[in-house]
């Protein structure tokens, strides 16, 4: 199973990658200045690991961690409650990187999911999860089980549940590994999740969980989907794991040629290898495995033999990485016919690992098959007896996963049904909605006509009636204009008659007057 995303919060847990100093400096200046209000300096502190990105060890960083306690401790005082979590994943990282103290980095990751949580402070959950993966002796699986439900799972919690599904491989809890792994899985295609770089470790857990109960089938699809979702996330030493991954499974197989592309194909995305010493030393054992299955056992050893320090001094190796290693040590020498060296590794990993059901089954198969080469048959059945007993438990486990998958695509197709009549209720709604719709708009269509037609009419009579009223004007105006034109008429016929009256007055007038002179002087 590949730990990259562990290595990849590693160097993001050290805080911002290249920050200008001109800021870094400005911002440390306003922390570190008391005369500044409380909440002029949290917010400082907090600005200096917003977001929280790959800063590859940075130095800078040293100079921050003497305060985080009292920038958490201000931030509790003033109810800054946004800050919490931030702060907390700081202190819980000081005490997992610096001073190694485990118990308070496990309890301090804790608080930090819880309050980042509450303020959906994903880039701090994503820190935290890492951390809590190394916690599970602190009682992390019981937390998170407490935390998280998946009635209020959203996209951000979704590396909180990688930690969850990591924390139950590691526990060899498998069939809760996987049932987790596949909820999360159709969660994550029914939304369109583009996290790709959880989503590869999460499907990745559900094919290593498969292959280590020998349901190869299943295993091949999920580690092939893991892939691509590592491919997707632009992450190569991601893609190189899932390609170790695919290595281990057809290597399980006996399918040597498969086992061998695989394996080089890993090695072109892992040229560096400090970025992932464990990725490397799970590599070399892949390749000793093939070594062994080809019969170069001596070269297998020492292959093995150069990375036994490794395993033995990693506090993070999970059972099955240990457990593996110890029982492909014991294939080389039970090939060498080292028969007692074989032996004593196989029982070796079996102590390491507490007898890991998983991990101890090739090393048990080793043991009878050393000891029936010595010919000591008693210690040669007794070990059988023990192999064929894993064997059997893991067959129960293989055929609770297959239950359980029957079981979860049970649920899926009951889901996928209420979906379908919800999806169909809905088409039904809207189809009465939509003809509901429909019946509106013709009636608001035939009123918009109704009322177009009386409009119509309306305007019709109106520009009728104008035009009576602009024709009668118009006659009237004719007959005003005649009716002016005689008044005219007659006025200047009035003005002649006046002046023929003048005119006859003065010639009957003047004639009169001589008359009457001549008649005045006759009477006198």
């Amino acid at each position: 199973m590949k730990r990259l995303i562990p290595l990849f919060m590693l160097l993001m847990a050290h805080g911002l990658v290249q920050t200008q100093t001109s800021r870094v400096d400005s911002l440390f200046a306003i922390w570190s200045d008391t005369t500044n209000s409380d909440e002029v300096r949290v917010e400082a502190f907090y600005q200096r690991f917003n977001p929280l990105i790959n800063e590859a060890q940075n130095p800078e960083t040293v100079r921050w961690s003497q305060g985080i306690v009292e920038a958490r401790t201000i931030a509790q005082k003033k109810g800054m409650t946004k800050y919490l979590g931030r702060f907390l994943v700081l202190e819980s990282a000081t005490h997992f990187f610096f001073t190694k103290e485990m118990d308070k980095a496990c309890q301090t990751g804790k608080e930090a999911i819880r309050y980042s949580l509450e303020v959906k402070d994903y880039n701090s959950i994503e820190i935290a999860s890492f951390i809590i993966r190394n916690c599970w002796d602190s009682g992390m699986i019981d937390f998170l089980e407490r935390t998280l439900s998946l009635d209020t799972l959203d996209a951000g919690q979704i590396s909180l549940y990688s930690s969850l599904i990591s924390g139950y491989y590691g526990s060899s809890r498998l069939p809760e590994a996987l049932k987790l792994a596949q909820e999360i899985i159709v969660f994550a295609e029914a939304n369109q999740l583009t996290d790709h770089l959880y989503l590869s470790d999460i499907v990745s857990y559900a094919g290593n969980a498969h292959a280590l109960t020998g349901n190869y089938a299943e295993a091949e699809y999920y580690l092939l989907s893991g892939l691509e979702h590592a491919k997707k996330s632009n992450f190569a030493p991601n893609v190189g794991s899932s390609y170790i991954d695919l290595a281990m499974l057809h290597i399980d197989k006996k399918d040597l040629n498969k086992a061998r592309n695989y394996l080089d194909s890993a090695m072109v995305f892992m040229m560096d290898k400090k970025a992932c010493e464990t990725c490397m030393a799970k590599a070399t054992r892949m390749e000793a495995g093939i070594k062994n299955l080809e019969g170069n056992y001596q070269d297998a050893l020492e292959e093995l033999l150069g990375i036994k320090a490794y395993y033995d001094s990693d506090p993070w190796s999970l059972n099955y990485n240990l457990g593996n290693f110890y029982s492909e040590l014991s294939n080389a020498y039970l090939g060498l016919h080292q028969y007692n060296s074989a032996i004593a590794l196989a029982l070796s990993g079996i102590k390491k690992t507490d007898g890991n059901l998983y991990s101890s089954l090739q090393s048990y198969e080793n043991i009878y098959k050393a000891y029936d080469a010595l010919g000591n048959d008693k210690m040669a059945f007794e070990f059988y007896q023990k192999y064929i007993n894993v064997r059997d438990e893991i067959t129960r486990v293989r055929d609770g996963q297959q239950v359980t998958k029957q079981e979860l695509a049970f649920q899926y197709e009951q889901q996928h049904l209420a979906d379908s009549l919800r999806l169909e209720q809905q088409k039904l709604q809207q189809e009465l909605i939509f003809q509901q719709e429909i019946s509106r708009q013709k009636n608001n269509r035939n009123i918009f006509l109704a009322l177009g037609v009386i409009a119509a009419i309306i305007a019709v009579s109106m520009y009728a009636r104008y035009r009576f009223v602009q024709k009668t004007k118009t006659q009237l105006e004719e007959k005003n204009k005649s009716i002016e034109a005689e008044k005219k008429k007659a006025e200047a016929s009035e003005r002649a008659k006046h002046q023929f009256l003048a005119n006859m007055s003065h010639e009957f007038r003047t004639p009169m007057n001589a008359i009457k002179g001549m008649t005045d002087i006759l009477l006198r």
